[in-house]
């Protein structure tokens, strides 16, 4: 499954495989799996967090990234919620499109 290379998800990417958010702040790696998050339309949902406005809704988004074989299922973090990682094949991914990166922030 190929996805379109979207800002949010290379910002994503390029955190979990470099442990700094791309405007240069050091970050967690893995994206620890959250509950009750609001969306743009007020509804709850559960996601994979990295930041304010970087999450990837369970069940959909986590799927399709996770289905790509860009990211995999990570270790639990410190709390035992699961976490996302990227993979080789997400690495390779984001040097594709790294100008789709915000390093401005």
């Amino acid at each position: 499954m190929a996805l379109e290379p979207t800002r949010k998800l290379m910002n994503i990417l390029y955190a979990s495989a470099n442990g700094r958010l791309p405007w240069g702040q050091d970050w967690i790696r893995d994206l620890p799996l959250c509950d009750g998050l609001i969306d743009d339309d007020g509804k709850e949902y559960d996601g994979y967090v990295l930041c304010c406005g970087h999450t990837l809704k369970y069940g959909t988004e986590s799927a399709n990234v996770v289905g790509a074989g860009l990211m995999m299922r990570g270790n639990p973090d410190r709390f035992g919620r699961s976490t996302l990682t990227i993979t080789k094949v997400g690495r390779a991914y984001l040097a594709q499109h790294m100008n789709m990166v915000a390093f401005d922030g």
